[in-house]
Parts: structure tokens; C-alpha cells; sequence
């Protein structure tokens, strides 16, 4: 019987995200899951990185030619390197289908004014400048091709009206901008056939907010104060509405932000006292 959530053969671009020198696990579990749903990836970024992630991500019954990495040296992500692996992705696979964007990075816990230019730029870079691009590069391949297409951003709660957090206002600014171009970009690329979602996920256990706690604390924390009773499973929690924003079946949705936090953001005055 064929899943309602459908991806196959359909092609993806993979923007993940870097997290203490190595790829996102969030983003390699959802790499995962659209490789065993049977979506062919181009992952994008740093190939030494993104090699090591391969060997780690294809099953036995995967065929290698599903998968392909692009190597992108430009931690200033010009618009020159963008439209470049953009142009050498549409090629891989005569076309793409799918763009997924990780904007998640914060870096540590820093007070507003310890902020430096280079914490400005770095967040800015890598959670909301990378998605401009992209979008741009390739919403103008969608565009002529007359394909459509749909783009999906993964932000944080952190970056939402309701997960203000001391420590990380620039950090969180940049991602909260991802949450606004979602929507105003559905409403310019909507002619195009082009779909505009975000996912804002709710904190896991690697995150650098939950960093000062033990591992027991997160746990009990996490069943005191979470409405679902624990933080974020990294492997699991998002695939399925991933899954959801890249198939066919969510074609009547686009300029959403949907939460997939199991109430964190709901609570936050609560979990103001071990913040």
C-alpha cells in the first residue's frame, strides 16, 4: 500500500546546519528518512563534513546515485557559491523538487551585550542569509522551469514570539526572520506553484540552552515542566512532518509555521526558573 506521504522520486536539496564541528543529527535523521521514502538528496556544505555523513546515512538497499554531496568552501555564503551549487544540484538530477534548510544554529549562551560583530554575522549567515539565497537560486529554476516546488525551513522555538530566551536575542533574531520570509514569501511564490512551510522545533538535549543541566536533570526537568513530558527526540519527532511538507498531500498548505515541540513553547514562564 503506498504511504500517504509520498516522496518518491521525488529530488531534494539539503541545506543542513553545522553543530560542534560535525552535520546536525536532526538533520541527518531527516536526510534518513527521505532517503528510505524513497527521495533521491543533494546535501550541500562542507564535503568532509557531509562524506563522513554519507557513510553513515545510506542503508544497504540505497543506491549510492540517490544520494550526492556538494561542496561548498564559503563560509561567507555569497550569492556567487549559492547560485553555483544551485545550478550543479538542479543538474545532478535534471531538476529539483524540494528544498530543506536547517536554520538552527545559536551558538553558546551569550548576554545581548557581550555581543560581538562576529556572533552578528555568524548567525545571520548561516540561519538567515543561506535560506535567502537558496530560495532565490532556486525558486528562479522552479520559475522557468514551470515545475513548482516546495520549500521547507527548519527553524527553533527559539526564534518564535512565544521562546524569547536571555542569552541568545541575536541567535534568535535570525531564525525569527526565517519565520517572517516563510510567510511573506508564500505569498510572492505562490504563482510559481512554489510552497513556503517552516518547522519550528522544540529544544533537544544537545542544545546549548539545556547544556548547564546533568543528564538527570534534563529528564526530570523535561517530565516537570514539558506538556509531552520530555524534550525533543532528535531521530523521530520531525520526520514526519517533514515527510508531510515535502509530499503531495500538504499541496494546499504553504505560509505556515508549524510548532513540533510538544508544548515547550507553551510553558515558557515555567521554565524560567532552571533557565
Amino acid at each position: 500500500m503506498t504511504s500517504l506521504l509520498d516522496v518518491r522520486g521525488k529530488r531534494a536539496l539539503i541545506v543542513p546546519v553545522v553543530r560542534d564541528g560535525g552535520i546536525d543529527e536532526v538533520a541527518l535523521s531527516a536526510t534518513r528518512i527521505l532517503l528510505q521514502h524513497g527521495c533521491r538528496v543533494v546535501l550541500s556544505g562542507d564535503s568532509t563534513l557531509l562524506h563522513e555523513a554519507v557513510l553513515n546515512l545510506c542503508p544497504a538497499d540505497t543506491d549510492n546515485e540517490d544520494i550526492k554531496v556538494l561542496h561548498v568552501d564559503d563560509p561567507d555564503c555569497t550569492q556567487f557559491s549559492v547560485n553555483a551549487a544551485v545550478e550543479e544540484a538542479w543538474d545532478a538530477f535534471s531538476g529539483l523538487d524540494l528544498l530543506l534548510c536547517f536554520s538552527t544554529f545559536t551558538g553558546p549562551q551569550i548576554p545581548f551585550l557581550d555581543s560581538t560583530e562576529h556572533q552578528i554575522e555568524s548567525a545571520t549567515t548561516m540561519n538567515f542569509k543561506k535560506v535567502c539565497l537558496f530560495s532565490i537560486a532556486l525558486g528562479k529554476k522552479m520559475a522557468v522551469a514551470g515545475t513548482g516546488g516546495s520549500f521547507v525551513f527548519v527553524t527553533s522555538i527559539i526564534g518564535a514570539e512565544r521562546g524569547l530566551f536571555p542569552g541568545f536575542v541575536i541567535p534568535g533574531a535570525s531564525i525569527a526572520a526565517v519565520n517572517y520570509i516563510t510567510r511573506a514569501m508564500a505569498l510572492e511564490l505562490g504563482k510559481y506553484k512554489i510552497r513556503v512551510n517552516a518547522v519550528a522545533r522544540g529544544l533537544h538535549e544537545s542544545d546549548a540552552l539545556l547544556s548547564i543541566l546533568t543528564k538527570e536533570a534534563l529528564e526530570g526537568e523535561g517530565k516537570r515542566i514539558v506538556p509531552s513530558g520530555r524534550w525533543l527526540n532528535k531521530e523521530s519527532d520531525l520526520t514526519s512532518m517533514i515527510l508531510y511538507l515535502a509530499s503531495d498531500v500538504s499541496s494546499f498548505v504553504t505560509g505556515t509555521v508549524v510548532f513540533v515541540d510538544g508544548g515547550q513553547s507553551l510553558v515558557r514562564p515555567r521554565m524560567r526558573s532552571f533557565l
